[in-house]
């Protein structure tokens, strides 16, 4: 992001599910006035919703990760910046 600090303030590996052969990794970065931007990135996962019901063959759409809920993290990422 413009302007956010070149190292993250906050970060965590997590390997919650070990049988789901991912692992998640999350950054969170700010900037000088305040703003934060988040970043996860889930190592061998699919494409598909971290923490949601598989749509389709794991063949077809790759591993779900049991890891995290993308939801949740997303909810309380906006919660931290309402206004």
């Amino acid at each position: 992001a413009v302007g956010c600090s070149q190292k993250p303030y906050y970060t965590n590996t997590v390997d919650a599910d070990k049988t789901d052969q991912t692992i998640c990794f999350f950054e969170y970065y700010k900037s000088a006035d305040g703003y934060e931007t988040g970043l996860v990135t889930v190592k061998n996962g699919g494409h598909t919703w971290p923490g949601a019901k598989p749509y389709l063959t794991e063949k077809i759409v790759g591993k779900v990760s049991r890891d995290f809920d993308a939801t949740a993290e997303i909810w309380e990422f906006f919660k931290r910046h309402m206004k």
